[in-house]
């Protein structure tokens, strides 16, 4: 059976920008997300966050949303304000050679994923948890 290949797979495929920019999209998304989930699950309101911080609720609001540079250092305030620590996990991944674009082939010899994709940042006090459970957490 043929894979289908689906448009964030061919648009990953199509130039190693467009395979930069995935992974900055992704980076930000899985740091957001799991500030987000440490909040919720403290029970700690953006505007306690922005006091904490020293900062407006507006903007907690467009860091959570993407709308600012996320720095390592305000990744780590926002962390620690949430009283977390960032730990983050490197991940090799196998890319296809593809119109002249060709990447690394082969996976480390200490990956244990299968060359699955995970979340790249995490906090130390909470286990990972996936969008689906995030929704039927608010469901």
């Amino acid at each position: 059976m043929k894979k289908t290949s689906t448009d964030y797979d061919l648009f990953e495929q199509s130039s190693l920008r467009n395979r930069q920019l995935l992974r900055e999209e992704e980076l930000i998304v899985a740091v957001t997300e799991a500030l987000s989930a440490a909040m919720e699950e403290d029970g700690v309101k953006k505007a306690q966050l922005a006091e904490r911080l020293g900062k407006t609720k507006g903007f907690v609001t467009q860091l959570l949303a993407g709308g600012r540079n996320l720095t390592l250092r305000t990744i780590a305030n926002l962390a620690g304000a949430l009283g977390y620590r960032v730990q983050i996990t490197l991940l090799r991944e196998a890319l296809q050679k593809q119109d002249g674009f060709e990447g690394p082939q082969k996976k480390h010899q200490n990956d244990t994923t299968g060359g699955q994709r995970s979340r790249l940042c995490r906090t130390t006090r909470t286990p990972r948890r996936s969008i689906a459970a995030l929704r039927q957490d608010a469901s």
